[in-house]
């Protein structure tokens, strides 16, 4: 039995949903991706679904390039996700893809069976050749007000997550975003202050420069160089990595300030704030991570 599949229709459907699980994955890592970049990644997967269907080849083969360019896609869109990141990422990726592939299936069969017409579909591709212009017009609109809703939803729930920190020391201060999380556990070990851990660059301009360059070496052996002064306010604090322990170094500024974001005001807090050297600084698309503890979560 021949079956016809329009190209065009093909297109777009899989252009859909390529950006749409891009955009969904980038929600729930709370990865700041440009529209840009899902855009450019979105239509390499939805050429790559056209021209699958002229080079049908084994299955391993067909499996491997598959894979090859879904991790294209994740590299154009999270350009900036590096290791272990990237790699969850792309599992997120291909498990929000295979929940909107079947979204669409059962989609289409439902309004499908409403109107009368009974078309058994297994798989979305045994839907693209047979999708009459309003069936895709009605899939496609609750397509796009599922994903809106959706986007409306995760966005309130990183809001609720995003905590605004401002540090201040020697009369300068430096605002940035950071992230409340409950996987950080750091405390440095002498005064018990929980450890904010932050992109090095962000809060270059209020720690000293000879603190700051042993910050971006993680040369926590290498203290007996600094002044007495910022030796007073320097401090290791264990850390463990993935399958080994690391020392990060830390620094106790004039001032700590936190505001949960749309959520009332300023209040100081006694925490060290630390720098990983081993990091990429990209922590989900914010600037740090705060332990809940030091917001009253």
């Amino acid at each position: 039995m021949e079956q016809t599949i329009y190209g065009d229709i093909l297109f777009v459907i899989n252009f859909s949903m390529d950006f749409v699980a891009l955009y969904i994955t980038a929600k729930i890592m709370h990865i700041k991706a440009k529209t840009l970049l899902l855009v450019l990644a979105s239509s390499i997967g939805a050429i790559y679904s056209v021209a699958a269907l002229f080079f049908k080849g084994a299955f391993v083969i067909s499996l491997a390039v598959d894979i090859a360019v879904s991790a294209l896609m994740c590299l154009i869109a999270y350009k900036k996700l590096t290791g272990k990141a990237f790699f969850l990422s792309w599992f997120l990726f291909f498990a929000v893809s295979a929940l909107l592939g079947g979204s669409i299936t059962a989609m289409y069969s439902l309004i499908n069976a409403a109107i009368g017409n009974r078309v058994n579909v297994r798989e979305p591709s045994e839907a693209y050749s047979a999708l009459p212009a309003d069936i895709f017009v009605i899939i496609a609109l609750l397509s796009v007000a599922l994903t809106y809703a959706g986007g409306r939803l995760l966005g309130r729930t990183a809001q609720l997550k995003s905590i605004e920190v401002t540090v201040t020391h020697k009369k300068r201060s430096v605002t940035f975003t950071a992230l409340s999380d409950s996987g950080n556990l750091l405390r440095e070990p002498v005064s018990g202050r929980p450890v904010i851990l932050v992109n090095c660059e962000c809060v270059a301009p209020v720690i000293p420069y000879e603190v700051l360059s042993l910050m971006r070496r993680g040369a926590y052996d290498k203290l007996e160089i600094l002044s007495a002064a910022s030796l007073r306010r320097t401090r290791l604090v264990p850390a463990k990595g993935i399958g080994e322990g690391k020392i990060l170094i830390g620094f106790i500024p004039d001032k700590i300030t936190v505001k949960r974001k749309g959520r009332g005001g300023e209040r100081p807090v006694d925490a060290v704030i630390a720098v990983d050297a081993e990091s990429t600084g990209d922590f989900g698309g914010f600037e740090g991570i705060i332990p809940p503890a030091l917001i009253g979560a």
